[in-house]
């Protein structure tokens, strides 16, 4: 059994992208946790195979139980006696072994034998980035929303790169990079501005990358989305390891759909310019008054279908909303209802960043959601337990009951799956570390 010390625990705050391991160990209902070794005869390995060695023999009535009796050709099982307590008993050489029979008054056999082990999960994230001509606005942040947002993700960025592997992709963004795009283009192909890598090599290129675009063009976001799907599944994304999110930001209302007819009250322009009805005598997306009118119409059905898509894949959506956002709070709550990781302080269901948050509270809500990915509260199985209602979590020697605020679950969307702690056990591990953690594998689960 592999157990965290404080002084443990604290080095797994700092390096949980390293190579930390915790042992889920079979464990007797009615005894304590049993660390079985492979290499050893007679001991069980994760198949459940005795190794070789003497036949064994049951112990007398009335006595304790045997020992683990050591398999070989001839060898009986052992019985436990009348006061005996449960064991493990192996069988032939090569043969499943078997649990103790019952003897009279003896306790019941074991819950089980097979040990698993978990560790942080691997994380990747895609930033995937507004980059339209509303982006050079200055009205709320003195230097700009574009120079604000890359700030403040280079100082998100640089405190995870060392936990999470990162990649970039802009929007609107032309096929080819050096080029201006025009107001609705999106980037072509399988690949993206930054393809997602260890964050320790990705961040510096993607911190360049924000200082060196300039913003223009619409918000193509739809299109944006539905190509970082096609990065995960059928370009180079689809070969990484671990689970991979996407990370929107963004100051409006997505648009660019030129199939579109909407009035005043679904077109961006209106939408944002309390005036422009007056102005335009109505829709200023009418295509009477300009032929590319439509493309300003508020593009929601598609782009909240883009995230449904993502996360069906299994890729998660963060919606982040900057200054500009606010007259679309609707379609990005929708949004980030419909990408499966809405805000946990809201309403709003999308992380929103006002004026008055000012650069420093945008970067804060960047690292809560870089940082929050991976954390000593989250371990990942490295395989899948035949049966999920027989895992158990103990800290410092009690057990955690699953249920309740303060209790644990398991997130069957990462494979292996991953068990998370929740609320005051997951500040305890956090802010104090604990002297034991043990996940055990093999007893129904302590639910309450």
């Amino acid at each position: 059994m592999t157990s965290f010390s404080k002084r443990t625990t604290t080095s797994i705050i700092g390096s949980l992208g390293g190579a930390l391991s915790v042992v889920i160990a079979t464990q007797a209902c009615s005894g304590t946790p049993t660390v079985t070794n492979p290499n050893r005869p007679g001991e069980l390995d994760a198949a459940g195979k005795g190794g070789a060695g003497t036949g064994g023999t049951s112990a007398a009535d009335g006595g304790t139980s045997a020992q683990p009796a050591v398999g070989g050709t001839g060898g009986s099982h052992a019985s436990g006696g009348s006061a005996g307590t449960s064991t493990i008993v192996l069988g032939t050489a090569g043969d499943d072994g078997q649990a103790g029979e019952k003897g009279d008054g003896g306790a019941a056999p074991t819950c089980g034998a097979t040990a698993v082990s978990a560790a942080p999960p691997v994380v990747n994230v895609l930033l995937v980035v507004d980059k339209s001509s509303s982006m050079n606005g200055t009205e709320e942040f003195s230097e700009g929303r574009w120079a604000t947002l890359g700030g403040a993700l280079a100082t998100a960025l640089d405190e995870a790169k060392a936990r999470v592997s990162f990649g970039l992709e802009f929007f609107p963004f032309a096929a080819n990079p050096e080029d201006t795009p025009t107001t609705c283009e999106t980037a072509t192909g399988l690949d993206v501005l930054v393809p997602v890598g260890a964050g320790t090599d990705t961040v510096p290129t993607i911190v360049d990358a924000l200082a060196d675009y300039e913003p223009a063009g619409g918000t193509p976001t739809a299109d944006a989305l539905a190509h970082a799907l096609d990065y995960f599944q059928n370009g180079a994304g689809a070969d990484l390891e671990g689970t991979s999110y996407v990370l929107l930001a963004t100051d409006g209302g997505p648009d660019c759909n030129g199939d579109l007819t909407c009035d005043a009250d679904s077109c961006t322009i209106n939408l944002e310019n309390s005036q422009a009805t007056t102005g335009c005598g109505g829709s200023c997306c009418d295509a009477q008054l300009d032929p590319k009118g439509p493309e300003s119409c508020l593009d929601e059905s598609r782009t909240v279908a883009s995230v449904k898509a993502l996360a069906k894949a299994g890729i998660k959506t963060f919606v982040v909303g900057i200054p500009g956002s606010q007259f679309f709070a609707s379609t990005l709550d929708k949004m980030a209802a419909a990408g499966e990781e809405p805000n946990p302080d809201g309403p709003p269901s999308y992380y929103a960043v006002t004026a008055s948050d000012g650069a420093e509270g945008l970067a804060d809500v960047l690292t809560r959601i870089t940082t929050g990915l991976i954390t000593t509260c989250r371990l990942e199985l490295t395989s899948t337990p035949p049966d999920l209602g027989l895992l158990n979590v103990r800290i410092d020697g009690k057990d955690v009951p699953q249920e309740g605020a303060d209790g644990w679950s398991v997130d069957k969307t990462t494979k292996p799956p991953t068990v998370v702690l929740a609320g005051k056990t997951c500040d305890y591990m956090e802010q104090h570390g604990a002297e034991d953690v043990q996940i055990t594998y093999g007893c129904p689960t302590v639910v309450r």
